[in-house]
């Protein structure tokens, strides 16, 4: 987990200090601040530390910026060239050199240095910083990272920073309807194989059959609804259902982690009322938007409003994207959102968290509608900022 970061000289005029552990100790933290005080910058700072993307700290101005892990402490020095002058029209050559620390948990104990210089660097030095990126790596992969920009609309959002020579852009909410199409197909091929490779079972009495199947209820009638299964597996008591409710069983304790994530995305767009439109959940295409008319036209995804796309986008990459016990980063998720979906934010943000509880949170907003005004949960800029 990301216990604090503390930056020093944040474009030569901010430093800043920030507990990202909420007041129960739970990985939940809001940062608010006016425009200009570098919120999306500390952002793109924390995930180019975990995807190593030096580049971006050889860029950004700053003085020194320290990450407190639960593991260890790792603080990254910008060297000025000393011999650039004084008084010079030129920007200082901040881009020349940086220094990684890695430090013991308790922030005293140097483990590993490693020095960035663009200019100049043996062959002995060179070697000497490979093997010291294989320790930082090491540390900065404990934990994955998942960055949802504020440019979502656009197929951008990776769990690390990664090029591709020919990529064609594609909009987010089509990208996650062809990723769901392809996680509900797996799915319901995974279940069709447990239902047609049955094994014997010893046979249950009525009341054991009815007490299982009461429990199994709501999951099957979820597998039936979103086309993940096209026969009904419970049915009237006979002995040998017994081998088809095993399958369920199974069935259950494989995808129904995953069922439940479909479920609550359903559920946060039901309430969200989609303007005159509904949204479908099957194997043929992922997701689907029908108009609320006479016709029942098909409307697609990416001509949804922007506040439709981005609400849809961020709910399924928070549920069905991120990966497990990963640090997200969230930048303005109050884009285009009107202000009852501002208020309703927190709401959804926690039922997520209830079903995904191993995830921290860092969250950049200029709305405190967005966490309720839940000063407690928030950072603002009177609190983490302190011009130089």
């Amino acid at each position: 987990m990301l216990r604090s970061l503390h930056i020093i000289s944040l474009f030569g005029i901010y430093t800043y200090t920030i507990d990202f552990a909420d007041s129960q100790g739970k990985g939940l933290k809001f940062i608010t601040s006016p425009n200009g005080y570098g919120k999306t910058t500390l952002l793109n700072l924390i995930h180019a530390f975990y995807s190593q993307n030096w580049s971006l700290f050889l860029q950004t101005p700053f003085k020194s910026i320290t990450y407190t892990l639960d593991e260890c402490v790792i603080r990254i020095t910008r060297l000025q060239n000393n011999e650039e002058e004084e008084n010079s029209d030129e920007e200082p050559g901040y881009d020349k050199y940086m220094e990684v620390t890695i430090l013991s948990a308790d922030g005293q104990s140097p483990i590993e240095s490693i020095r960035y210089d663009l200019e100049k660097e043996t062959k002995e030095q060179e070697r000497h910083k490979q093997a010291s990126n294989s320790l930082l790596q090491m540390y900065s992969n404990i934990q994955p990272c998942y960055f949802i920009h504020d440019n979502r609309l656009h197929k951008t959002n990776t769990p690390l920073l990664i090029t591709e020579a020919n990529s064609k852009e594609q909009t987010s909410i089509t990208a996650d309807a062809e990723d769901l199409t392809v996680k509900l197909a797996e799915t319901r091929n995974g279940i069709s194989q447990m239902t047609t490779d049955l094994e014997f079972t010893v046979s249950i009495s009525r009341e054991e059959y009815q007490s299982a199947t009461k429990e199994l209820a709501e999951f099957n009638a979820l597998l039936m609804k979103y086309g993940l299964m096209e026969k009904n597996l419970i049915t009237d008591y006979r002995e040998d259902n017994a081998l088809y409710l095993g399958a369920l069983i199974k069935a259950q304790k494989k995808y129904g982690s995953f069922v439940q994530k479909l479920a609550l995305f359903e559920r946060i767009i039901i309430r969200s009322e989609l303007a005159y439109k509904q949204m479908e959940i099957h194997p043929r295409y992922g997701y689907r938007f029908i108009a609320e008319n006479k016709e029942r036209t098909i409307l697609r995804s990416d001509t949804l409003s922007s506040g439709e796309q981005h609400l849809i986008i961020m709910t399924y990459e928070l549920l069905f994207k991120a990966p497990e016990e990963s640090l997200i980063l969230l930048d303005e998720p109050e884009l285009s959102f009107h202000f009852l979906w501002q208020s309703n934010f927190l709401n959804n943000l926690q039922d997520i968290r209830e079903l995904r509880p191993r995830l921290q949170w860092i969250i950049c907003t200029h709305s405190p509608q967005i966490f309720g005004r839940k000063w407690d949960l928030s950072v603002g800029k009177s609190s983490v900022s302190c011009p130089l």
